[in-house]
């Protein structure tokens, strides 16, 4: 994977950052609208698609994550993402993670999405916090991040 450290904004999602080159962006809450990605994920959990809108085109994934430690259920929902996540980039398809603020719940499933892909934890942290500027600020979030890559390994 080609991983991007380049701002730019999206049709209607706010603050978006690309984090794989014309593949994956975080972002902030969408706008209801139309927009040039194959999947959206709504990370947030106070902003479900019956608050955010009508959503013309992509596939849309509602996680539903609070911004603090994550039971097992919400753990499951969040790898659950990350697998769709890491399958529509492995088909080469757009995909935006999005949540509030565009700093925690949305970078965590992206970044699970980028460990299940095999990019190391440390490597998917920085690039990450260099296209956001502040993100992944939760440590409960890091740790799951860790964890998911250490499951990984034989």
């Amino acid at each position: 994977l080609h991983l991007s450290i380049r701002r730019q904004r999206q049709m209607c999602i706010r603050e978006v950052s690309e984090i794989i080159q014309n593949q994956l962006w975080i972002g902030s809450k969408p706008d209801p609208g139309t927009y040039c990605f194959d999947l959206i994920v709504l990370a947030a959990y106070e902003y479900p698609l019956r608050i955010v809108g009508s959503i013309e085109g992509p596939k849309v994934i509602e996680v539903g994550l609070p911004d603090q430690e994550l039971n097992s259920q919400q753990t499951a929902r969040a790898l659950e993402a990350a697998q769709t996540v890491a399958k529509y980039l492995s088909e080469g398809k757009k995909v935006c993670c999005t949540c509030a603020m565009g700093i925690n719940r949305s970078s965590l499933v992206a970044a699970l999405s980028l460990v299940l892909l095999g990019v190391s934890p440390r490597r998917v942290i920085s690039r990450i916090r260099e296209a956001r500027g502040v993100a992944l600020t939760n440590p409960w979030f890091i740790e799951q991040i860790y964890e998911t890559y250490l499951g990984l390994k034989p």
